[in-house]
Protein backbone atom coordinates (compact mmCIF):
# COMPACT_ATOMS: atom_id res chain seq x y z
CA UNK A 1 0.00 0.00 0.00
CA UNK A 2 2.58 2.84 -1.21
CA UNK A 3 -0.19 5.26 -0.88
CA UNK A 4 -0.56 4.44 2.79
CA UNK A 5 2.46 4.54 3.29
CA UNK A 6 3.05 8.04 1.49
CA UNK A 7 0.44 9.59 3.79
CA UNK A 8 1.61 8.36 7.18
CA UNK A 9 5.20 10.23 6.05
CA UNK A 10 3.04 13.35 5.41
CA UNK A 11 1.13 12.38 8.74
CA UNK A 12 4.29 12.19 10.78
CA UNK A 13 5.96 15.18 9.03
CA UNK A 14 2.63 17.20 9.90
CA UNK A 15 2.48 16.14 13.50
CA UNK A 16 6.22 17.20 13.99
CA UNK A 17 5.83 20.25 12.42
CA UNK A 18 3.14 21.72 14.91
CA UNK A 19 0.91 24.54 13.49
CA UNK A 20 2.09 24.59 9.70
CA UNK A 21 0.25 28.25 9.67
CA UNK A 22 1.89 29.53 12.40
CA UNK A 23 3.22 32.84 11.57
CA UNK A 24 7.30 33.36 11.93
CA UNK A 25 9.11 34.40 14.62
CA UNK A 26 12.45 34.34 15.89
CA UNK A 27 11.96 31.50 18.46
CA UNK A 28 9.64 28.38 18.13
CA UNK A 29 6.46 29.74 19.91
CA UNK A 30 7.31 33.31 20.66
CA UNK A 31 3.76 34.27 19.13
CA UNK A 32 2.21 31.78 22.02
CA UNK A 33 3.59 33.96 25.26
CA UNK A 34 0.95 36.14 24.87
CA UNK A 35 -1.84 33.83 24.11
CA UNK A 36 -5.55 33.48 26.14
CA UNK A 37 -5.67 30.57 28.32
CA UNK A 38 -8.94 29.78 25.80
CA UNK A 39 -7.09 29.88 22.88
CA UNK A 40 -4.35 27.37 24.53
CA UNK A 41 -6.87 25.10 25.77
CA UNK A 42 -8.19 24.69 22.27
CA UNK A 43 -4.55 24.70 20.73
CA UNK A 44 -4.14 22.21 23.29
CA UNK A 45 -7.53 20.13 22.79
CA UNK A 46 -6.78 20.29 18.70
CA UNK A 47 -3.18 18.67 19.05
CA UNK A 48 -4.28 15.67 21.74
CA UNK A 49 -7.40 14.97 19.48
CA UNK A 50 -4.67 14.88 16.38
CA UNK A 51 -2.36 12.01 18.38
CA UNK A 52 -5.05 10.14 18.86
CA UNK A 53 -5.85 9.88 15.57
CA UNK A 54 -2.22 9.41 13.99
CA UNK A 55 -1.37 6.61 16.39
CA UNK A 56 -4.83 4.97 15.15
CA UNK A 57 -3.98 5.46 11.61
CA UNK A 58 -0.75 4.07 12.78
CA UNK A 59 -2.44 0.91 14.36
CA UNK A 60 -4.80 0.35 11.05
CA UNK A 61 -1.90 -0.03 8.69
CA UNK A 62 -0.38 -2.90 11.01
CA UNK A 63 -3.40 -4.71 10.98
CA UNK A 64 -4.16 -7.57 8.30
CA UNK A 65 -7.67 -7.78 9.01
CA UNK A 66 -9.86 -5.68 6.87
CA UNK A 67 -12.87 -5.21 9.77
CA UNK A 68 -10.18 -4.34 12.57
CA UNK A 69 -8.72 -1.84 10.43
CA UNK A 70 -11.85 -0.47 9.69
CA UNK A 71 -12.83 0.14 13.50
CA UNK A 72 -9.61 1.97 13.57
CA UNK A 73 -9.96 4.13 10.91
CA UNK A 74 -13.34 4.91 12.34
CA UNK A 75 -12.19 5.85 15.29
CA UNK A 76 -9.34 7.78 13.73
CA UNK A 77 -11.72 9.43 12.11
CA UNK A 78 -13.77 10.64 15.00
CA UNK A 79 -10.76 11.87 16.57
CA UNK A 80 -10.09 14.47 13.69
CA UNK A 81 -13.79 14.80 13.75
CA UNK A 82 -13.10 16.06 17.39
CA UNK A 83 -9.96 18.38 16.35
CA UNK A 84 -12.69 20.03 13.83
CA UNK A 85 -15.13 20.81 16.53
CA UNK A 86 -12.51 22.20 18.79
CA UNK A 87 -11.26 24.43 16.64
CA UNK A 88 -13.26 24.72 12.72
CA UNK A 89 -10.69 27.03 12.28
CA UNK A 90 -7.76 24.84 12.55
CA UNK A 91 -6.75 23.85 8.80
CA UNK A 92 -4.61 20.35 9.94
CA UNK A 93 -7.51 18.42 11.13
CA UNK A 94 -9.11 18.82 7.87
CA UNK A 95 -5.59 17.77 6.10
CA UNK A 96 -5.02 14.62 7.96
CA UNK A 97 -8.49 13.25 7.78
CA UNK A 98 -8.96 14.04 3.88
CA UNK A 99 -5.23 11.95 3.14
CA UNK A 100 -6.10 9.33 5.44
CA UNK A 101 -9.38 8.65 3.74
CA UNK A 102 -8.08 9.12 0.39
CA UNK A 103 -4.94 6.51 1.01
CA UNK A 104 -7.10 4.13 2.75
CA UNK A 105 -10.38 4.11 0.42
CA UNK A 106 -9.68 5.64 -2.54
CA UNK A 107 -6.44 6.23 -4.06
CA UNK A 108 -4.88 2.21 -3.64
CA UNK A 109 -2.89 1.04 -6.71
CA UNK A 110 -4.49 -2.46 -6.20
CA UNK A 111 -7.96 -3.71 -5.17
CA UNK A 112 -8.32 -4.34 -1.91
CA UNK A 113 -11.00 -5.09 0.87
CA UNK A 114 -11.50 -1.66 1.60
CA UNK A 115 -10.41 0.43 -2.01
CA UNK A 116 -10.93 -0.69 -5.07
CA UNK A 117 -8.76 1.52 -8.12
CA UNK A 118 -11.59 0.20 -10.92
CA UNK A 119 -14.43 1.60 -8.63
CA UNK A 120 -14.80 4.85 -7.39
CA UNK A 121 -16.15 4.61 -3.70
CA UNK A 122 -17.88 8.23 -4.20
CA UNK A 123 -19.41 8.93 -0.84
CA UNK A 124 -16.09 8.72 0.65
CA UNK A 125 -14.29 10.51 -2.19
CA UNK A 126 -16.97 13.52 -1.58
CA UNK A 127 -16.35 13.30 1.84
CA UNK A 128 -12.72 13.85 1.35
CA UNK A 129 -12.97 16.56 -1.13
CA UNK A 130 -14.93 18.81 1.03
CA UNK A 131 -12.03 18.23 3.78
CA UNK A 132 -9.39 19.44 1.00
CA UNK A 133 -11.32 22.52 -0.01
CA UNK A 134 -12.67 23.34 3.56
CA UNK A 135 -8.82 23.08 4.93
CA UNK A 136 -7.73 25.78 1.84
CA UNK A 137 -10.39 27.71 3.18
CA UNK A 138 -8.81 27.76 6.53
CA UNK A 139 -5.23 27.87 5.77
CA UNK A 140 -4.80 29.71 2.50
CA UNK A 141 -1.30 30.35 2.96
CA UNK A 142 -0.47 26.50 3.55
CA UNK A 143 2.33 25.40 0.48
CA UNK A 144 0.58 22.12 0.65
CA UNK A 145 -2.56 23.94 -0.43
CA UNK A 146 -1.20 24.25 -4.41
CA UNK A 147 -0.18 20.93 -4.46
CA UNK A 148 -3.48 19.25 -2.80
CA UNK A 149 -5.45 21.14 -6.13
CA UNK A 150 -4.10 18.96 -8.49
CA UNK A 151 -5.89 15.84 -5.76
CA UNK A 152 -8.92 17.88 -5.53
CA UNK A 153 -9.08 18.50 -9.42
CA UNK A 154 -9.04 14.74 -10.14
CA UNK A 155 -11.50 14.11 -7.32
CA UNK A 156 -13.81 16.67 -8.92
CA UNK A 157 -13.25 15.08 -12.39
CA UNK A 158 -13.94 11.32 -10.54
CA UNK A 159 -17.26 12.52 -9.27
CA UNK A 160 -17.98 13.95 -12.88
CA UNK A 161 -18.24 17.79 -11.05
CA UNK A 162 -16.26 19.18 -13.81
CA UNK A 163 -16.95 22.89 -12.84
CA UNK A 164 -15.13 22.39 -9.53
CA UNK A 165 -12.12 20.11 -11.53
CA UNK A 166 -12.33 23.41 -13.80
CA UNK A 167 -11.58 26.13 -11.09
CA UNK A 168 -8.90 23.89 -9.25
CA UNK A 169 -6.99 23.80 -12.63
CA UNK A 170 -6.81 26.93 -12.99
CA UNK A 171 -6.42 28.34 -9.97
CA UNK A 172 -3.49 25.76 -9.69
CA UNK A 173 -1.92 27.06 -12.53
CA UNK A 174 -2.55 30.71 -11.11
CA UNK A 175 0.35 29.50 -8.30
CA UNK A 176 2.27 27.35 -10.20
CA UNK A 177 5.72 29.09 -11.20
CA UNK A 178 6.54 29.52 -15.00
CA UNK A 179 9.55 27.28 -14.26
CA UNK A 180 7.78 24.53 -12.89
CA UNK A 181 7.26 22.94 -16.24
CA UNK A 182 6.42 19.29 -15.56
CA UNK A 183 3.83 20.13 -13.53
CA UNK A 184 2.35 22.75 -15.43
CA UNK A 185 2.17 20.67 -18.65
CA UNK A 186 0.09 17.89 -16.58
CA UNK A 187 -1.98 20.73 -15.07
CA UNK A 188 -2.61 21.90 -18.90
CA UNK A 189 -2.91 18.71 -20.05
CA UNK A 190 -5.62 17.66 -17.09
CA UNK A 191 -7.40 20.97 -17.69
CA UNK A 192 -7.51 20.69 -21.37
CA UNK A 193 -9.32 17.27 -21.00
CA UNK A 194 -11.61 18.60 -18.85
CA UNK A 195 -12.47 22.00 -21.15
CA UNK A 196 -13.38 19.24 -23.89
CA UNK A 197 -15.70 17.45 -21.88
CA UNK A 198 -17.95 20.34 -21.52
CA UNK A 199 -17.58 21.24 -25.00
CA UNK A 200 -15.26 24.23 -24.84
CA UNK A 201 -13.04 22.81 -27.53
CA UNK A 202 -11.18 25.43 -28.58
CA UNK A 203 -9.69 26.17 -25.38
CA UNK A 204 -8.84 22.36 -24.52
CA UNK A 205 -6.86 22.57 -28.03
CA UNK A 206 -4.68 25.30 -27.35
CA UNK A 207 -3.94 24.04 -24.14
CA UNK A 208 -3.04 20.92 -25.13
CA UNK A 209 -0.29 22.28 -27.92
CA UNK A 210 1.25 23.86 -24.61
CA UNK A 211 1.12 20.38 -22.56
CA UNK A 212 2.36 18.11 -25.57
CA UNK A 213 5.15 20.63 -25.99
CA UNK A 214 6.10 20.37 -22.43
CA UNK A 215 5.92 16.58 -22.27
CA UNK A 216 5.20 15.26 -25.31
CA UNK A 217 3.45 12.27 -23.41
CA UNK A 218 1.33 9.73 -26.00
CA UNK A 219 -1.90 10.34 -23.77
CA UNK A 220 -1.71 14.22 -23.98
CA UNK A 221 -1.02 14.29 -27.75
CA UNK A 222 -4.14 11.52 -28.34
CA UNK A 223 -6.24 14.18 -26.50
CA UNK A 224 -5.30 16.79 -28.01
CA UNK A 225 -6.08 14.80 -31.75
CA UNK A 226 -9.27 13.83 -30.07
CA UNK A 227 -10.10 17.43 -29.44
CA UNK A 228 -8.85 18.03 -32.95
CA UNK A 229 -11.37 15.57 -34.62
CA UNK A 230 -14.52 16.70 -32.49
CA UNK A 231 -13.88 19.72 -33.38
CA UNK A 232 -13.77 19.24 -36.91
CA UNK A 233 -10.15 18.75 -38.28
CA UNK A 234 -9.75 15.21 -38.25
CA UNK A 235 -6.66 15.30 -40.91
CA UNK A 236 -4.95 17.30 -38.05
CA UNK A 237 -5.98 14.67 -35.42
CA UNK A 238 -4.60 11.71 -37.61
CA UNK A 239 -1.44 13.21 -38.48
CA UNK A 240 -0.47 13.82 -34.49
CA UNK A 241 -0.91 10.15 -33.66
CA UNK A 242 0.31 9.28 -36.79
CA UNK A 243 3.24 10.66 -36.03
CA UNK A 244 3.84 8.99 -32.73
CA UNK A 245 3.48 5.55 -34.78
CA UNK A 246 2.53 2.40 -33.14
CA UNK A 247 5.26 3.03 -30.32
CA UNK A 248 3.02 6.32 -28.84
CA UNK A 249 -0.29 3.82 -29.15
CA UNK A 250 1.64 0.83 -26.91
CA UNK A 251 2.27 3.59 -24.76
CA UNK A 252 -0.88 4.83 -24.40
CA UNK A 253 -2.48 1.27 -23.99
CA UNK A 254 0.03 0.61 -21.11
CA UNK A 255 -0.80 4.08 -19.41
CA UNK A 256 -4.49 2.96 -19.45
CA UNK A 257 -3.74 -0.39 -18.48
CA UNK A 258 -1.73 0.45 -15.34
CA UNK A 259 -4.14 3.24 -14.97
CA UNK A 260 -1.53 5.77 -14.29
CA UNK A 261 -4.44 7.94 -17.10
CA UNK A 262 -8.33 7.66 -16.51
CA UNK A 263 -11.14 8.57 -18.33
CA UNK A 264 -14.80 10.06 -17.13
CA UNK A 265 -17.24 8.20 -17.99
CA UNK A 266 -14.58 5.39 -18.60
CA UNK A 267 -16.17 4.67 -22.00
CA UNK A 268 -14.47 7.76 -23.51
CA UNK A 269 -10.84 5.91 -23.52
CA UNK A 270 -12.73 4.16 -26.78
CA UNK A 271 -12.97 7.16 -28.89
CA UNK A 272 -9.34 7.62 -28.13
CA UNK A 273 -8.09 4.22 -29.04
CA UNK A 274 -10.50 4.09 -31.96
CA UNK A 275 -8.77 7.39 -33.64
CA UNK A 276 -5.48 5.84 -32.96
CA UNK A 277 -5.78 2.89 -34.25
CA UNK A 278 -7.84 4.25 -36.99
CA UNK A 279 -4.50 6.75 -37.58
CA UNK A 280 -2.57 3.92 -37.81
CA UNK A 281 -4.77 2.15 -40.16
CA UNK A 282 -5.91 -0.61 -38.24
CA UNK A 283 -9.50 -0.12 -39.55
CA UNK A 284 -11.17 -3.32 -37.85
CA UNK A 285 -10.00 -2.78 -34.41
CA UNK A 286 -10.90 1.78 -34.91
CA UNK A 287 -14.67 0.26 -35.87
CA UNK A 288 -14.47 -2.42 -32.67
CA UNK A 289 -13.62 0.84 -30.26
CA UNK A 290 -16.09 3.06 -32.43
CA UNK A 291 -18.46 0.77 -31.44
CA UNK A 292 -17.89 0.15 -27.74
CA UNK A 293 -18.19 4.10 -27.63
CA UNK A 294 -21.06 4.16 -29.09
CA UNK A 295 -22.86 1.45 -27.03
CA UNK A 296 -20.98 3.09 -23.60
CA UNK A 297 -22.82 6.62 -24.10
CA UNK A 298 -20.22 8.85 -22.83
CA UNK A 299 -20.77 12.36 -23.72
CA UNK A 300 -23.50 12.45 -25.64
CA UNK A 301 -22.43 15.31 -27.29
CA UNK A 302 -19.47 13.76 -29.26
CA UNK A 303 -21.85 10.35 -30.02
CA UNK A 304 -22.48 12.28 -33.80
CA UNK A 305 -18.64 12.66 -34.64
CA UNK A 306 -17.61 8.78 -33.33
CA UNK A 307 -20.62 7.60 -35.75
CA UNK A 308 -19.65 9.54 -38.42
CA UNK A 309 -16.07 8.14 -38.17
CA UNK A 310 -17.02 4.49 -37.57
CA UNK A 311 -19.54 4.53 -40.60
CA UNK A 312 -16.65 6.12 -42.74
CA UNK A 313 -14.62 3.39 -42.15
CA UNK A 314 -17.31 0.80 -42.56
CA UNK A 315 -17.68 2.19 -46.25
CA UNK A 316 -14.20 2.50 -46.96
CA UNK A 317 -13.86 -1.42 -45.90
CA UNK A 318 -16.77 -2.34 -47.63
CA UNK A 319 -15.94 -3.80 -51.31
Amino acid sequence: MNRVALTLGLLLVASSLGDATAAPGPWPGWDRLAEPEEAALRRARVQQALDEGDELVLQAVDVDIAAERVRLLARAKRAYQAAIAADPDAGEPYYRLARTLLAFFVECDHPTLLCNPRQLNKPVAREALGYLERFDQVAPLDPRGTHLLDDRAILATKLEDFTAAIRSYEVLLDRLAVSETGSRAVAEGNLAETYMMVGRLDEAIELYRWAAAGNGRASTVYGLAVALDRDGRGSQAREAIAQLGPSGLASFEHDLAENDIFYVPAGEAYYYLALAHEALGNTQAAIAHYDRFLRSGAHPRFQPRARANRDALARRRSP
